[in-house]
């Protein structure tokens, strides 16, 4: 049978030994592959602190979500939208300053 379909080609380059050792895997941590860049929560080192839910936040300060949402938020509470739904989140030191803040200078008005 003549044709292209019956060429063969052979190899240019020479077949490897085989090894008699196995190669070693190790197994792959799950999580952060460089933790000492990312501080753990409640490290001094991290300005922002946990990621709160507004939910959490209300939580936190002692109010309703209506109150987040109506009254501070307007007033300055330091958030962030994200993604596409938009969703609310605060983070723990910064909610925290901000209230000191509001207590030192009198309150909400």
């Amino acid at each position: 049978m003549s044709g292209h379909g019956s060429l063969r080609h052979k190899a240019d380059f020479a077949p490897r030994a085989k090894s008699k050792q196995k190669p070693s895997l190790m197994p792959v941590p799950l999580g952060q592959c460089c933790p000492q860049a990312c501080p753990p929560p409640g490290d001094p080192k991290d300005p922002l602190g946990e990621p709160l839910s507004l939910r959490e936040t209300a939580a936190l300060i002692g109010c309703s979500e209506w109150t987040i949402r109506e009254k501070y938020i307007p007033a300055g509470l330091p958030h962030f939208r994200l993604g596409r739904t938009g969703k609310l989140t605060f983070y723990r030191k910064q909610v925290i300053n901000w209230l000191i803040a509001r207590q030192r200078k009198g309150g909400f008005q």
